[in-house]
C-alpha cells in the first residue's frame, strides 16, 4: 500500500493513517519505511477499560508503540484527520454515486470499473468547484492545474 502511494504521488508521505485491516502489516511497514509516521488503527483503541499492561505482554514493541501513539491526544487528533481525507471519497462513491459493489468480475475488469467510479467522483468535484467559483470552464481548468499538484484522489491497490 505504501509503495503504491509513493508511486501515485511521486513522493514519500510523512504520515499514513489506515484502518485496522492493515494492522497485520504494521511491523513490515515500520521496518521498510522508518521515515513515515504510521497511524494504523487497533481494535483495542476504542475499549473504555483498556489495560496497557496486559496489552504490552501480548503485543510486539511496534504494535504497542502504535497503540499508545493512537491513544495520545496528538495521535487521536491525527487519526481523526482520516475522516476528512480518505473516508469521504469512498463514502461519496458508495452513497451519493450509488456504487455499492462491482458489476464485473475479474481483477482487470474490476480495476477498470473502479477507475470509472473514481473518474465520476473527480468530475463531480471539478463540476462543483467550477459552479461554486462561478467561472468559465477554461478559466477553472487553468486554475485547477495551476493551484494543485495533481495527486490522485481515489486509487485502489489490489495485490
Amino acid at each position: 500500500m505504501i509503495t503504491q502511494t509513493k508511486n501515485n504521488i511521486r513522493e514519500t508521505p510523512k504520515k499514513i493513517k489506515a484502518d485496522n485491516g492493515y494492522n497485520s502489516q504494521l511491523k513490515k511497514a515500520s521496518e521498510m519505511f522508518p521515515e513515515i509516521d504510521l497511524y494504523i488503527d487497533d481494535k483495542n483503541r476504542r475499549k473504555e477499560d483498556i489495560n496497557l499492561g496486559e496489552i504490552k505482554k501480548k503485543y510486539s514493541d511496534i504494535e504497542y508503540n502504535n497503540l499508545t501513539k493512537l491513544l495520545s491526544p496528538e495521535g487521536e487528533m491525527e487519526y481523526k484527520k482520516r475522516m476528512y481525507t480518505v473516508e469521504p471519497v469512498f463514502g461519496n462513491i458508495k452513497e451519493n454515486l450509488g456504487y455499492r459493489g462491482f458489476l464485473l468480475r475479474g481483477l482487470k475488469k474490476v480495476k477498470g470499473e473502479f477507475n470509472l467510479m473514481c473518474i465520476a467522483h473527480n468530475i463531480n468535484k471539478i463540476y462543483n468547484f467550477i459552479k461554486k467559483q462561478k467561472m468559465k470552464l477554461a478559466v477553472a481548468l487553468k486554475n485547477i492545474k495551476d493551484e494543485m499538484k495533481i495527486k490522485r484522489n481515489c486509487q485502489l491497490d489490489i495485490n
